[in-house]
């Protein structure tokens, strides 16, 4: 059984400690949290676990540890993963990975040289639907992937220490990622600011590739409604995920466009194919659970992470250049000068 820490019990944490202590391949024994009422929280959810106030000494001298958890603010990321991983414990973070991709392959280097598992907590990969699509790209059913569009969309939840891009972009990145091994050759953002100057909590976002293909994406923390729909072009096949659907369920479409051959540089019109569409098989069962399996699975040597640390540095690089291009772009603010009331409605 692997000993298992978990570093943060605030909106994440009690999702991972709840996993964690259900899955049989760990005993967790051990949590922290700078606020008392947090450390109290936890010990109500697993009853007999040391409490630390500091994730670093949890880390630097709680004995028999295996592993750790990490679920702390994104600022602290780098410097618990880096202790965790030269005491020689395996690695969980919440994503993202760390604050710079720099940082990301110093935390690759470290695992590596200590021949432990750094993984990242990309829990989109390991959804019902986030295990079909990979499956289905593997199977080759989509075809050429040609374009990538996603909306995640809600009412906050506002960070401290992140804006919307990298708080919600890093599940759509992952699985992006997961299926394209590339890196834009040009991106454009723009975003827009409503409470916090120069930290927007709207952001649009296109990524062209060198193969030809291109992604756009729209993260919002001030959408009345909450939307998750991911929209994927291939040249044989088009899915859509719409995971708050009446029904829920990922389908793909036999439908697209044909063009025809030899025609050269005159205008013309495509034929169109309009099939029909299935709704591949999904596994149920809880996201955070196969992640939390999927971990357990990499420190045994069974299997290779699909969320391991080098993704997550692809990720975090993503995450750059999109930050890049709204530092260029610059961010709009909210003008609540003059009369405007204390809240916003849109």
């Amino acid at each position: 059984m692997i000993s298992v820490g978990l570093v943060g019990y605030g909106h994440w944490g009690p999702n991972l400690l709840r996993n964690l202590a259900a899955h049989p391949a760990f005993h967790v024994v051990a949590a922290s949290d700078h606020r008392a009422e947090r450390r109290a929280a936890a010990l109500q959810a697993a009853a007999g676990i040391a409490l630390y106030q500091d994730g670093a000494a949890l880390i630097d001298h709680h004995r028999g540890l295996d592993a750790v958890a990490i679920a702390s603010p994104v600022s602290t990321h780098f410097d618990l993963a880096r202790r965790a991983l030269e005491r020689g414990l395996h690695v969980l973070v919440e994503k993202p990975l760390c604050t710079r991709s720099e940082e990301g392959k110093a935390l690759v280097a470290i695992a590596a040289r200590q021949n432990r598992v750094l993984m990242v907590d990309h829990t989109l990969l390991f959804t019902g639907a986030g295990r079909a699509i990979r499956a289905l790209r593997q199977g080759d059913r989509l075809g050429r992937v040609t374009y990538y569009d996603a909306q995640r969309l809600n009412l906050g939840l506002f960070q401290p220490d992140v804006n919307v891009l990298w708080d919600l972009g890093p599940h759509d990145l992952s699985l992006l990622a997961d299926l394209k091994d590339e890196i834009p050759v040009h991106v454009e953002a723009s975003g827009h600011s409503h409470v916090n100057p120069g930290v927007p909590d709207i952001v649009h976002a296109s990524l062209r590739f060198a193969s030809g293909w291109m992604a756009h994406f729209h993260w919002s923390w001030m959408s009345p409604e909450k939307v998750r729909r991911t929209v994927i072009g291939g040249s044989d096949r088009m899915l859509v995920w719409d995971e708050f659907a009446t029904d829920g369920a990922l389908k793909l479409y036999d439908r697209g466009i044909d063009l025809p051959a030899g025609r050269g540089d005159r205008a013309i019109l495509p034929g169109y194919r309009t099939g029909g569409w299935e709704t591949p098989a999904t596994e149920p069962g809880e996201a955070l659970q196969r992640l939390v399996g999927h971990f357990a699975d990499v420190i045994h040597g069974r299997v290779a992470s699909i969320a391991d640390g080098p993704r997550g540095v692809r990720v975090l690089q993503l995450l750059e250049r999109i930050q890049a291009a709204l530092a260029r772009n610059g961010v709009a603010q909210n003008n609540r000068s003059g009369s405007q009331k204390n809240h916003l409605t849109y």
